[in-house]
C-alpha cells in the first residue's frame, strides 16, 4: 500500500516512466523493513520470558534452601550442645547463590534477587537444588545421630545412679524409626531430657536427706558445692558431669558417716531382735508382727552409710510400732481385768499385778535414748506378756465357768473325783481350781489337776412357801443348787405350803422358786448352808404389764415412739387398743408395748381370750352406768354379749364387766349372773 501510494504521488508530479520505476523499487524495501521489525519484536519478547523464568526458577530453590536454614537454625538454638559440622556446606551453597545473583543471610535465613540474577544459569539452579537438598538430608541425619548418642548418655548416666540407690529406675528411652522425621526425634529427646533432670533433682534431693540425720557431715559444704555444680551441668544437659559430681558427693558422705551407720544399724537391729525375741506376738494383731519381720529383712539389706537417712526413718518407725503394740497389750489387759472385776471372784483366785495401773506405752513415748528405750521396751513386753496371759486365761474361765460347772458336779456325783482330762476345755486346771475356791468342800489337788468330794458337813433346809393371793390349786417347784450338790421339790397348794431338804451339804446354794403360775413372780436368791435352816419363799403377783414384759431383756420402753402415733390415733377412733389390731412393730413386742403405752397414759389393760386390751376405764363405767339406768327394766336383765354389742365401746371380758358393774353407784338394785347384768 505504501509503495502504490508512493508510485501514485510520483506519477502527479513527474508522469509514466518515473511511476513505473518508483513502485518497482518502492515495494520490496517496504516489505524488507516490515520482516525485520518483526523479527525484531519476536527476539526481544523471547529475551524477556528466558529472564523471567530464571528469576521465578531462581527464587524456588532459594527458598527451599531458606526453609532448610531455618530449620537447622532452630535445632541449634534449640540444642546448643549440638555440635554439627555443617558450616562449611552452609557457606559453599551460599556462595553459589550468590555466584547466580541471589544473595543469603545464613544466620537468618532472609535472601535477596539482585539485578544479576537474569543473567543466572537455570541448570545451575538445578544443581543447587540437588545440593541443598542432599544438604538437607545430611544435617537431618547429624541431629538423629546427636539425639541417639544423647539418649544412650542418658540411660547410661541415669543407671549408675540407680545402681547406687540414689534414683528409683532409671528412664528407658525408645527411639522412633531411623526414617522418621526430626520433630519425632526431637519430641524423644526433649521427653529423654525431662526424665533425666527429674533423676538428677531425686538423686540431688536423695544426697542432702542423707546430710539431715542426726550427724552432718564436716565438710557439708562441698558436698553442697558437688550437688550444685550437677544441677548446674544438668541445666546444660550435661548429664557425664553432673552424674559424676553427684557421686563425689555421694563419695565424700559415705567415707564420714560410715562409723555412725553402723553404730545405728547396731542399735536398731538390737530392738528389731528384742521385739522377735519377745513373746508378744501372741497378744498383739499379726499385722505388727509381720511388719517387724519385714524391716528386719530391709535393715539387712542396708550396707552403705548413704543409707543412715532411710536408717533413722526406720527407727522412727519401728519406734512408732513398738509403743503400738504396747499400747494394745494395756487396753486388752484392761479389758481382761474389767471382766475379771465384774465376775465377783472367791477370794484368792486372782491377784492383779502392778502393772495394771501403770502406763507403760506413756513412759516408753518420753525416752530419747534408743538403747534404753530397747531395754525399757523388752521389760515392758515381758511383763504385760505375763499379765495377759494370766488375765486372759482366768477371765475365759470364768466366762466359761457356768458352761463346765454342770459337768463338774455330774462327774463328782457320778465318780467321786475330776480329773483336768474328764473337761474337753482349755485349761482345765483353772476349771477345776475355780470351781474350788466356789465350793470349799470339795477337796483340789493342784499338783495332779484332781477335784475330790470330801467329809462335809450336812443339814435339814425348810423352805417356806407363800402366794401374795390364794386361789386355784397351784404347783410350786423348789430348787436348791449348789454345784456338787442340787434338788428339787415339787408341792401342790393353793396359798401356802412347805419342801423339807434334809441332808444338804454345807456351802453356799442357789435357792430358786417356780410358783407354777404366771400370775406369780419367780424367785431366785442366795442361800447359805451352815446349820439347819429355814426360810421363806414369798410369791409376789405380778401384774399384767409384768407379766407381758419379763420375757425382754431389753428396756422396751425405748420402742414405745414407734407406735406411739398409730396407737393414739387408733384409741381416739376405736376407744381401745388390742393385740389384734396391725402395728409397725415385730408380733411379739406388741402385747409388751402396749402395755407401757397404756401405763405412760393411765388407761387400764386386761387380757381376755389372749388378746390384751388398753381401755380406758371411766369411760366403760359410764357406759354401763347409762346401760343399766336406761336399757334395764327392773326385775329384766341384760346379757354381757347383748350389752358389748350395743352399748359398750370396749370388748371386755365378762369377769371385768362384772367386777365394774358392782362398783357402779346407780340407785338401782344392781347384779350380775355369770352371763348377765340384772336389776332386781
Amino acid at each position: 500500500m505504501a509503495a502504490a501510494a508512493s508510485g501514485a504521488i510520483v506519477f502527479v508530479l513527474t508522469g509514466m516512466s518515473e511511476v513505473v520505476w518508483a513502485t518497482m523499487i518502492g515495494i520490496p524495501i517496504v516489505v524488507v523493513a516490515g520482516i525485520a521489525l518483526y523479527v525484531r519484536g519476536l527476539i526481544t519478547r523471547s529475551k524477556t520470558s528466558e529472564q523471567q523464568y530464571v528469576r521465578k526458577r531462581g527464587r524456588s530453590v532459594a527458598e527451599t534452601f531458606q526453609d532448610y536454614l531455618r530449620t537447622l537454625n532452630d535445632l541449634r538454638d534449640a540444642y546448643p550442645n549440638w555440635s554439627q559440622s555443617v558450616d562449611a556446606r552452609v557457606d559453599s551453597l551460599v556462595a553459589d547463590f550468590g555466584t547466580q545473583g541471589i544473595r543469603f543471610e545464613p544466620r537468618s535465613g532472609s535472601f535477596e534477587l539482585t539485578g544479576s540474577v537474569d543473567s543466572a544459569d537455570v541448570q545451575e539452579f538445578e544443581r543447587l537444588e540437588t545440593e541443598i537438598e542432599s544438604f538437607h538430608d545430611e544435617f537431618e541425619e547429624l541431629f538423629r545421630e546427636f539425639a541417639r548418642e544423647e539418649t544412650d548418655e542418658i540411660e547410661s548416666q541415669t543407671a549408675r545412679l540407680e545402681d547406687v540407690d540414689l534414683v528409683r529406675s532409671a528412664p528407658s528411652v525408645s527411639l522412633p524409626p531411623a526414617t522418621d522425621p526430626i520433630p519425632a526425634y526431637r519430641d524423644t529427646l526433649d521427653e529423654a531430657r525431662e526424665e533425666a533432670d527429674e533423676a538428677i533433682e531425686a538423686a540431688i534431693e536423695t544426697v542432702r536427706e542423707m546430710t539431715r540425720g542426726d550427724m552432718r557431715p564436716d565438710d557439708i559444704d562441698a558436698i553442697e558445692a558437688e550437688l550444685e555444680s550437677a544441677s548446674g551441668a544438668a541445666d546444660n544437659h550435661d548429664y557425664y558431669a553432673a552424674t559424676e559430681s553427684i557421686l563425689e558427693a555421694r563419695d565424700r558422705l559415705r567415707d564420714q558417716l560410715s562409723g555412725s551407720f553402723e553404730a545405728e544399724r547396731d542399735r536398731l537391729s538390737d530392738l528389731l531382735d528384742a521385739v522377735l525375741r519377745s513373746n508378744v506376738d501372741e497378744h498383739v494383731d499379726a499385722e505388727y508382727v509381720d511388719e517387724i519381720t519385714k524391716m528386719r529383712d530391709e535393715v539387712e539389706s542396708l550396707d552403705s552409710a548413704l543409707e543412715l537417712a532411710e536408717l533413722t526413718r526406720k527407727q522412727a518407725q519401728l519406734r512408732r510400732t513398738c509403743v503400738t503394740m504396747i499400747r494394745s497389750m494395756e487396753r486388752d489387759l484392761d479389758d481382761a481385768v474389767r471382766t475379771l472385776q465384774s465376775a465377783e471372784l472367791p477370794g484368792g483366785y486372782y491377784d492383779e499385778p502392778p502393772v495394771v495401773e501403770e502406763s507403760l506405752a506413756e513412759t516408753l513415748e518420753d525416752i530419747d535414748d534408743f538403747e534404753r528405750f530397747t531395754a525399757e521396751w523388752a521389760d515392758a513386753a515381758a511383763r504385760l506378756t505375763d499379765a495377759l496371759e494370766t488375765a486372759r486365761t482366768k477371765a475365759s474361765v470364768v466366762e466359761a465357768y457356768d458352761d463346765f460347772a454342770g459337768q463338774i458336779d455330774t462327774r463328782l456325783q457320778e465318780a467321786g473325783e475330776v480329773t483336768a482330762d474328764d473337761l474337753p476345755v482349755r485349761h482345765a486346771e483353772q476349771f477345776l481350781g475355780l470351781y474350788n475356791r466356789r465350793n470349799p468342800s470339795i477337796e483340789f489337788d493342784p499338783a495332779q489337776g484332781v477335784l475330790r468330794r470330801g467329809d462335809v458337813e450336812r443339814h435339814d433346809v425348810t423352805v417356806d412357801l407363800q402366794y401374795e393371793r390364794g386361789g386355784e390349786l397351784r404347783q410350786a417347784t423348789v430348787e436348791l443348787d449348789g454345784g456338787v450338790h442340787s434338788e428339787r421339790e415339787t408341792v401342790e397348794t393353793r396359798v401356802a405350803a412347805s419342801v423339807e431338804f434334809d441332808e444338804v451339804p454345807a456351802g453356799t446354794y442357789t435357792l430358786s422358786g417356780d410358783p407354777g403360775d404366771e400370775a406369780f413372780g419367780s424367785v431366785e436368791r442366795e442361800l447359805e448352808v451352815d446349820g439347819d435352816t429355814t426360810t421363806a419363799v414369798e410369791f409376789a403377783e405380778r401384774s399384767l404389764r409384768e407379766r407381758l414384759c419379763s420375757d425382754f431383756d431389753q428396756d422396751m420402753g425405748e420402742h414405745v415412739p414407734a407406735i406411739d402415733s398409730q396407737v393414739s390415733s387408733t384409741f381416739e377412733e376405736q376407744g381401745y387398743v388390742s393385740t389384734g389390731m396391725e402395728l409397725p412393730v415385730r408380733d411379739s413386742y406388741v402385747p409388751c408395748l402396749i402395755a407401757i403405752w397404756s401405763e405412760r397414759n393411765g388407761y387400764d389393760l386386761v387380757e381376755s381370750d389372749e388378746e390384751v386390751i388398753v381401755y380406758d376405764r371411766s369411760q366403760v363405767e359410764r357406759e354401763l352406768k347409762n346401760t343399766v339406768r336406761y336399757n334395764i327394766e327392773a326385775g329384766d336383765e341384760l346379757r354381757f354379749e347383748e350389752a358389748k354389742k350395743n352399748f359398750l365401746s370396749v370388748p371386755l371380758p365378762d369377769a371385768t364387766i362384772r367386777e365394774m358393774v358392782a362398783g357402779l353407784e346407780t340407785g338401782e338394785d344392781v347384779t350380775t349372773t355369770a352371763t348377765a347384768i340384772k336389776i332386781e
